[in-house]
C-alpha cells in the first residue's frame, strides 16, 4: 500500500513538473493567442484572395489595410479593396473592432459605393493568416453583390 503511494505521488510529481515546463515555453515562445476579450493585433497590410459567386467564379485579389488602436480598428486610415474580374475594383474605408472572445474575432465594415455597405466577419486561424466572409447590405444587392468568403495573408506594415 505504501509503495503504491509513493508510486501515485512521484507520478503527480512529473505531470506537474511537465505542466509547469510547457506552461513556461509557452510564455516564451512565439506570439500566443491573447486572454479571452483581449484585443487581436490586426494592423498593417492584408492581402489574398475573394470568392463570390456572381462576380469571382474564380478568385479575385483582395487587400485589408488596417490602422488599430486597442480594440478598434479606426475608420481614417483603414480600407479594403476588391478587384473583381471585369468590373471596377470595390473600396473603401472600414472600422470596427477585435476581441479574441467573439466567435469572429475581427468584425469590420464600410460603404463600398453609395447605397451600399459591406460587413467583414473573419478568424485567425493561423498566426498571419485570415480567413472570414463578408455581405453586402442595402440596394446594391439588387445588383448581385451579395455576399462571400475571402482567405488574406499577412504582408507587413504597408501594402505594396
Amino acid at each position: 500500500m505504501l509503495k503504491r503511494v509513493g508510486i501515485l505521488i512521484a507520478i503527480a510529481v512529473f505531470v506537474c513538473t511537465v505542466g509547469s515546463a510547457r506552461a513556461q515555453e509557452d510564455s516564451a515562445g512565439v506570439a500566443s493567442q491573447p486572454e479571452m476579450g483581449q484585443p487581436i493585433s490586426v494592423a498593417g497590410c492584408w492581402q489574398g484572395t475573394v470568392f463570390n459567386t456572381a462576380f469571382c467564379s474564380t478568385d479575385c485579389l483582395f487587400t485589408l489595410f488596417f490602422k488599430q488602436k486597442g480594440a478598434s480598428i479606426n475608420k481614417k486610415g483603414s480600407t479594403f479593396a476588391i478587384d473583381y474580374t471585369g468590373t471596377t475594383p470595390v473600396m473603401g474605408a472600414i472600422h470596427g473592432s477585435s476581441r479574441s472572445s467573439m466567435s469572429f474575432p475581427v468584425k469590420f465594415h464600410g460603404v463600398a459605393f453609395k447605397g451600399c455597405s459591406i460587413h467583414f466577419a473573419a478568424n485567425l486561424p493561423s498566426p498571419g493568416m485570415m480567413t472570414g466572409n463578408f455581405q453586402y447590405s442595402g440596394p446594391c444587392t439588387e445588383n448581385q453583390f451579395t455576399s462571400g468568403d475571402f482567405d488574406a495573408k499577412f504582408l507587413g506594415a504597408t501594402c505594396p
